[in-house]
């Protein structure tokens, strides 16, 4: 019974570096809220037994010690596990951490350059407002309720939901019909959850790319 609970815990020890190597493919490649688990669990087994595999390759070429999580003594029926001396379990832990790592980075690169070249990259338009135009640049915030608010975002959720998608605003302005202008409240931020938020516009910097000058008539 000893033997299988340490099967077990060196089966979930030899999966974990899949899982830093996935983070780094996620964020070359961004993220899908509408991705199944299944398939994050499937990228985090691939990514670690690649790191294992490319772990073991190297110390073979190298004439590095025999990498291995265990020892295999005995035969037949009482064969056993025994994990190595701890110095050595710590290397090569380490060493498949990195290597998986870098397999994540690897291949989040090549997908990412993949879908450019063959122009198949269609972010959210949610992730590319946040991440690409949100940035240094003043928004305004239309409410489902009719009010209207001007200010930096704080914080904002991307690779998520609709239902999800919630905004901090930092220094708030309120937009004032009768005076047509927008003025300053009194908060320092205010949340506007998902359901209450009617549209979102980020107004043009001076140094921001056009095609159009403002107010310019285009038809």
């Amino acid at each position: 019974m000893t033997g299988f609970f340490t099967g077990l815990v060196l089966v979930a020890v030899v999966m974990t570096p899949g899982v830093p190597g996935e983070l780094i493919y996620s964020k070359v490649v961004g993220e899908d809220w509408q991705e199944k688990r299944i398939s994050y669990i499937v990228r985090v087994l691939l990514i670690g037994m690649v790191g294992l595999v490319l772990t073991i390759l190297v110390s073979a070429i190298f004439s590095g010690p025999v990498f291995s999580y265990v020892d295999v003594t005995g035969r037949g029926k009482e064969a056993t596990l025994v994990p190595p001396a701890g110095w050595e379990f710590s290397i090569a832990y380490l060493t498949h951490l990195t290597f998986s790592a870098g397999v994540g980075a690897v291949l989040g690169w090549a997908h990412h350059q993949y879908e450019e070249r063959h122009g198949t990259i269609q972010p959210y338009a949610w992730d590319d407002l946040i991440n690409n135009h949100a940035e240094d640049h003043w928004v305004v915030v239309v409410t489902t309720e009719g009010d209207v608010f001007a200010g930096k975002i704080e914080t904002a959720d991307d690779y998520v939901g609709p239902s999800q998608r919630d905004i901090l605003l930092e220094e708030p302005a309120r937009y004032d019909e009768d005076k047509d202008g927008y003025f300053a409240t009194e908060y320092q931020h205010i949340f506007l959850p998902s359901d209450l938020i009617e549209s979102v516009a980020v107004m043009t910097n001076p140094e921001d790319a056009r095609l159009s000058e403002i107010g310019q008539k285009i038809f």
